[in-house]
Protein backbone atom coordinates (compact mmCIF):
# COMPACT_ATOMS: atom_id res chain seq x y z
CA UNK A 1 0.00 0.00 0.00
CA UNK A 2 1.58 3.74 -0.87
CA UNK A 3 0.94 6.77 1.28
CA UNK A 4 -2.05 8.51 0.38
CA UNK A 5 -1.40 10.57 -2.57
CA UNK A 6 -2.64 14.34 -2.99
CA UNK A 7 -2.25 16.14 -5.76
CA UNK A 8 -0.42 19.67 -6.13
CA UNK A 9 -2.32 21.64 -8.78
CA UNK A 10 -1.80 25.37 -10.13
CA UNK A 11 -4.98 26.75 -8.29
CA UNK A 12 -4.52 25.36 -5.08
CA UNK A 13 -8.21 23.56 -4.64
CA UNK A 14 -6.52 20.66 -3.15
CA UNK A 15 -4.57 22.85 -0.72
CA UNK A 16 -1.26 22.57 -1.93
CA UNK A 17 -0.75 25.19 -4.90
CA UNK A 18 1.86 24.95 -7.41
CA UNK A 19 4.62 27.74 -5.55
CA UNK A 20 8.79 27.79 -6.01
CA UNK A 21 10.53 27.09 -2.94
CA UNK A 22 7.52 25.10 -1.47
CA UNK A 23 8.11 21.56 -1.99
CA UNK A 24 11.31 18.88 -1.84
CA UNK A 25 11.95 15.98 -3.51
CA UNK A 26 13.41 13.05 -2.19
CA UNK A 27 14.93 10.24 -5.05
CA UNK A 28 17.64 8.24 -5.35
CA UNK A 29 19.70 7.71 -8.53
CA UNK A 30 19.22 3.64 -7.95
CA UNK A 31 15.59 3.89 -8.40
CA UNK A 32 13.97 4.23 -11.89
CA UNK A 33 10.50 5.12 -10.59
CA UNK A 34 12.43 8.41 -8.72
CA UNK A 35 14.97 9.19 -11.79
CA UNK A 36 12.14 9.69 -13.76
CA UNK A 37 10.84 12.30 -11.82
CA UNK A 38 14.29 13.87 -11.15
CA UNK A 39 14.53 13.94 -14.98
CA UNK A 40 11.44 15.41 -15.33
CA UNK A 41 12.88 18.23 -12.50
CA UNK A 42 15.69 19.01 -15.01
CA UNK A 43 14.34 18.78 -18.23
CA UNK A 44 11.72 21.49 -17.12
CA UNK A 45 14.18 23.77 -15.13
CA UNK A 46 12.14 23.56 -12.13
CA UNK A 47 16.01 23.00 -10.27
CA UNK A 48 15.41 26.36 -8.03
CA UNK A 49 11.83 25.82 -7.73
CA UNK A 50 11.84 22.58 -6.15
CA UNK A 51 14.91 20.94 -4.04
CA UNK A 52 15.80 17.74 -3.93
CA UNK A 53 17.67 14.92 -1.39
CA UNK A 54 19.15 11.95 -2.72
CA UNK A 55 19.51 9.15 0.04
CA UNK A 56 21.97 6.81 -0.82
CA UNK A 57 22.54 4.27 -4.03
CA UNK A 58 21.60 1.22 -2.47
CA UNK A 59 19.00 0.37 -0.74
CA UNK A 60 19.93 -0.95 3.03
CA UNK A 61 18.30 -2.75 5.95
CA UNK A 62 17.02 0.11 7.58
CA UNK A 63 15.34 1.43 4.34
CA UNK A 64 16.41 4.37 2.16
CA UNK A 65 19.39 6.61 4.05
CA UNK A 66 20.93 9.88 3.59
CA UNK A 67 24.25 9.90 3.90
CA UNK A 68 26.92 12.16 1.93
CA UNK A 69 28.02 12.62 -1.67
CA UNK A 70 28.96 10.85 -3.73
CA UNK A 71 26.06 8.50 -4.10
CA UNK A 72 23.42 10.49 -1.46
CA UNK A 73 22.67 14.24 -0.64
CA UNK A 74 22.07 14.96 3.38
CA UNK A 75 18.34 15.90 3.83
CA UNK A 76 18.16 19.75 3.96
CA UNK A 77 14.66 19.95 4.01
CA UNK A 78 13.45 17.47 7.46
CA UNK A 79 17.50 16.86 8.62
CA UNK A 80 16.05 13.16 8.52
CA UNK A 81 19.03 10.11 8.74
CA UNK A 82 16.04 7.52 7.16
CA UNK A 83 13.03 7.98 4.69
CA UNK A 84 11.37 6.17 7.10
CA UNK A 85 11.51 9.45 9.57
CA UNK A 86 9.67 12.13 6.72
CA UNK A 87 6.66 9.49 6.40
CA UNK A 88 6.21 8.99 9.86
CA UNK A 89 6.56 12.64 10.57
CA UNK A 90 3.71 12.94 7.97
CA UNK A 91 1.41 10.50 9.69
CA UNK A 92 3.09 9.29 12.87
CA UNK A 93 0.93 6.32 12.96
CA UNK A 94 2.25 5.17 9.60
CA UNK A 95 3.60 1.64 9.38
CA UNK A 96 3.26 1.07 5.06
CA UNK A 97 6.35 0.72 2.82
CA UNK A 98 8.44 3.65 2.89
CA UNK A 99 9.54 4.02 -1.35
CA UNK A 100 11.04 7.10 -3.18
CA UNK A 101 10.23 9.01 -5.10
CA UNK A 102 8.41 11.44 -2.49
CA UNK A 103 7.10 14.98 -2.79
CA UNK A 104 7.51 16.90 0.41
CA UNK A 105 5.38 20.05 1.09
CA UNK A 106 7.41 22.26 3.21
CA UNK A 107 5.16 24.72 4.40
CA UNK A 108 2.34 22.00 5.55
CA UNK A 109 5.10 18.90 6.40
CA UNK A 110 3.46 16.71 4.96
CA UNK A 111 3.79 13.88 1.89
CA UNK A 112 1.93 15.62 -1.27
CA UNK A 113 2.73 12.67 -3.34
CA UNK A 114 4.84 9.18 -3.47
CA UNK A 115 4.15 7.59 -7.03
CA UNK A 116 6.25 8.82 -9.35
CA UNK A 117 4.10 8.73 -12.41
CA UNK A 118 1.86 11.10 -10.67
CA UNK A 119 4.66 13.45 -9.69
CA UNK A 120 6.19 13.29 -13.17
CA UNK A 121 2.66 14.59 -14.55
CA UNK A 122 2.50 17.26 -11.91
CA UNK A 123 6.34 18.88 -12.47
CA UNK A 124 4.90 18.73 -16.31
CA UNK A 125 1.97 20.37 -16.28
CA UNK A 126 0.90 21.80 -13.02
CA UNK A 127 4.60 23.73 -12.51
CA UNK A 128 4.85 24.68 -15.83
CA UNK A 129 4.89 28.16 -15.19
CA UNK A 130 7.67 27.78 -12.55
CA UNK A 131 9.76 25.88 -15.29
CA UNK A 132 12.47 27.71 -16.54
CA UNK A 133 12.64 25.05 -19.80
CA UNK A 134 9.58 25.64 -21.79
CA UNK A 135 9.28 22.39 -22.65
CA UNK A 136 5.81 20.26 -23.02
CA UNK A 137 6.21 16.64 -22.48
CA UNK A 138 2.74 15.90 -22.42
CA UNK A 139 1.48 17.97 -25.32
CA UNK A 140 -2.25 18.34 -26.20
CA UNK A 141 -2.72 16.56 -29.41
CA UNK A 142 -0.72 13.80 -27.88
CA UNK A 143 -2.17 13.22 -24.51
CA UNK A 144 -4.49 10.22 -25.53
CA UNK A 145 -1.40 8.66 -27.41
CA UNK A 146 1.15 9.04 -24.45
CA UNK A 147 -1.14 7.89 -21.64
CA UNK A 148 -2.10 4.69 -24.19
CA UNK A 149 1.98 3.98 -24.42
CA UNK A 150 2.65 4.80 -20.44
CA UNK A 151 0.26 2.23 -19.56
CA UNK A 152 1.24 -0.28 -22.39
CA UNK A 153 4.87 -0.03 -21.18
CA UNK A 154 4.14 -0.17 -17.59
CA UNK A 155 3.30 -3.96 -16.53
CA UNK A 156 5.33 -5.76 -19.64
CA UNK A 157 8.80 -3.66 -18.84
CA UNK A 158 8.83 -1.32 -16.15
CA UNK A 159 7.40 -3.60 -13.88
CA UNK A 160 8.24 -6.65 -16.11
CA UNK A 161 11.65 -6.55 -15.47
CA UNK A 162 11.21 -6.72 -11.18
CA UNK A 163 8.36 -10.10 -12.27
CA UNK A 164 11.17 -11.50 -13.73
CA UNK A 165 13.91 -10.31 -11.19
CA UNK A 166 11.52 -11.52 -8.22
CA UNK A 167 9.85 -14.37 -9.64
CA UNK A 168 9.22 -17.33 -6.84
CA UNK A 169 9.01 -19.87 -9.43
CA UNK A 170 10.33 -21.06 -12.96
CA UNK A 171 6.68 -20.51 -14.76
CA UNK A 172 6.44 -17.25 -13.56
CA UNK A 173 10.31 -16.32 -14.27
CA UNK A 174 9.55 -17.60 -17.65
CA UNK A 175 6.07 -15.95 -18.32
CA UNK A 176 7.68 -12.33 -17.34
CA UNK A 177 10.92 -12.38 -18.94
CA UNK A 178 9.16 -14.17 -22.47
CA UNK A 179 6.51 -11.23 -22.28
CA UNK A 180 8.98 -8.58 -21.59
CA UNK A 181 11.13 -9.37 -24.51
CA UNK A 182 8.35 -10.13 -27.07
CA UNK A 183 6.92 -6.01 -25.87
CA UNK A 184 10.72 -4.75 -26.61
CA UNK A 185 10.33 -6.47 -29.97
CA UNK A 186 7.31 -5.08 -30.67
CA UNK A 187 8.71 -1.33 -29.78
CA UNK A 188 11.65 -1.88 -31.48
CA UNK A 189 9.21 -2.11 -34.92
CA UNK A 190 7.30 1.21 -33.76
CA UNK A 191 11.13 3.32 -33.23
CA UNK A 192 11.68 1.44 -36.66
CA UNK A 193 9.42 3.73 -38.23
CA UNK A 194 9.49 7.00 -36.44
CA UNK A 195 11.98 8.99 -33.74
CA UNK A 196 10.45 8.34 -30.56
CA UNK A 197 7.99 6.70 -28.83
CA UNK A 198 4.83 9.05 -29.51
CA UNK A 199 5.70 10.53 -33.11
CA UNK A 200 8.90 13.11 -33.75
CA UNK A 201 8.61 14.53 -30.24
CA UNK A 202 9.83 13.23 -26.94
CA UNK A 203 7.65 12.89 -24.43
CA UNK A 204 6.93 11.48 -21.32
CA UNK A 205 6.34 8.35 -22.40
CA UNK A 206 10.34 8.37 -23.34
CA UNK A 207 11.17 9.07 -20.45
CA UNK A 208 9.13 6.46 -18.53
CA UNK A 209 11.09 3.85 -21.15
CA UNK A 210 14.61 5.30 -20.71
CA UNK A 211 14.83 4.54 -16.94
CA UNK A 212 14.31 0.45 -17.59
CA UNK A 213 15.88 -0.01 -20.34
CA UNK A 214 19.34 1.85 -19.21
CA UNK A 215 19.37 -0.06 -16.65
CA UNK A 216 18.45 -3.11 -18.26
CA UNK A 217 22.36 -4.49 -19.63
CA UNK A 218 24.50 -3.35 -16.64
CA UNK A 219 21.10 -4.35 -13.61
CA UNK A 220 18.79 -6.59 -15.43
CA UNK A 221 20.72 -8.21 -17.23
CA UNK A 222 22.91 -10.41 -14.48
CA UNK A 223 20.83 -9.65 -11.59
CA UNK A 224 17.27 -10.45 -12.65
CA UNK A 225 18.38 -13.00 -15.30
CA UNK A 226 16.76 -10.36 -17.80
CA UNK A 227 19.01 -12.25 -20.29
CA UNK A 228 17.63 -13.19 -23.43
CA UNK A 229 18.81 -10.26 -24.96
CA UNK A 230 20.99 -6.91 -24.23
CA UNK A 231 19.66 -4.24 -25.12
CA UNK A 232 22.63 -2.86 -26.73
CA UNK A 233 21.76 -5.41 -29.11
CA UNK A 234 18.72 -4.02 -30.24
CA UNK A 235 18.48 -0.74 -32.83
CA UNK A 236 16.03 0.70 -29.71
CA UNK A 237 19.93 1.50 -28.26
CA UNK A 238 20.36 4.00 -30.80
CA UNK A 239 17.66 6.01 -29.70
CA UNK A 240 18.56 5.41 -26.24
CA UNK A 241 22.07 6.41 -26.78
CA UNK A 242 20.81 9.83 -28.46
CA UNK A 243 18.31 10.88 -26.02
CA UNK A 244 20.55 9.96 -22.81
CA UNK A 245 22.72 13.50 -23.36
CA UNK A 246 19.35 14.96 -22.56
CA UNK A 247 18.99 13.36 -19.17
CA UNK A 248 22.81 13.46 -18.17
CA UNK A 249 22.27 16.37 -15.52
CA UNK A 250 19.70 14.06 -13.87
CA UNK A 251 22.55 11.76 -13.12
CA UNK A 252 24.82 13.90 -11.14
CA UNK A 253 24.27 14.65 -7.55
Amino acid sequence: MRHQQRFAIVDGKSGFKAEAGRYHLYVSLGCPWAHRTLIMRELKGLNVAISVSFADLILGDKGWMFTEPPGAIFDEANHAQYLQEIYVKANPKYTGRVTVPVLWDKRALTIVNNESFEIMRMLDVEFASLATQKIDLYPQDLQRQIDETIDAIYLPINVGVYRAGFATSQAAYEEAVTELFEHLKRWETVLSKQHYLCGDRLTEADICMFVTLYRCDCVYYSHFKCNLRRIIDYPIWESLVEIAPLFYPAFLL
